[in-house]
């Protein structure tokens, strides 16, 4: 008995994670700016970022693709999935390069984006080092984006 019910359950949850996955997501910007709020928060804006955004997931269904960015934002800020940025903002891992050549590398959690059309994307950061963080113009940025739970049938084109 104890085996057909781990049997079943084991059933279950395979059939639960093909269906969700938690993805991780690429975005990449050649310049942005990170500033400190009075809050002690930061805010990140991305210039001439690209209008798609790369996506992958390992396990159990491996997937791969690509996503417009005004379709990724709705994902972020929808109501009707696991982790929308308002109950639980993404880790981010972001690596950028400022305008003086130094480079740096911080984890954060991401909230509120902010898209505009013109390729300009603005995150609040609330980083979780203790470490000094350079502030001002920025270069080269990459940022990992990680734990968002998502269908991708749900968003179509």
């Amino acid at each position: 008995m104890k085996a057909l019910i781990s049997a079943v359950l084991l059933l279950f949850t395979s059939f639960t994670w093909a269906i969700n996955s938690n993805f991780l997501f690429l975005q990449q910007s050649s310049t942005g700016e990170l500033i400190k709020n009075k809050d002690h928060s930061y805010s990140l804006t991305l210039r001439d970022a690209p209008t798609y955004i790369s996506y992958f997931t390992d396990k159990p269904k491996k997937q791969a693709g690509i996503l417009p960015l005004s379709q990724f934002i709705e994902l972020l800020t929808g109501k009707n999935i696991r982790n929308h940025f308002s109950t639980i903002p993404p880790n981010a891992t972001i690596v950028m390069i400022s305008n003086s050549g130094q480079s740096q590398n911080f984890i954060a959690l991401l909230s509120k984006p902010h898209y505009v059309e013109n390729a300009t994307i603005t995150y609040q950061l609330k980083i979780m080092s203790k470490d000094p963080i350079l502030t001002g113009n920025m270069k080269y940025i990459n940022m990992f984006i990680d734990d968002v739970h998502w269908q991708p049938n749900r968003i179509t084109n």
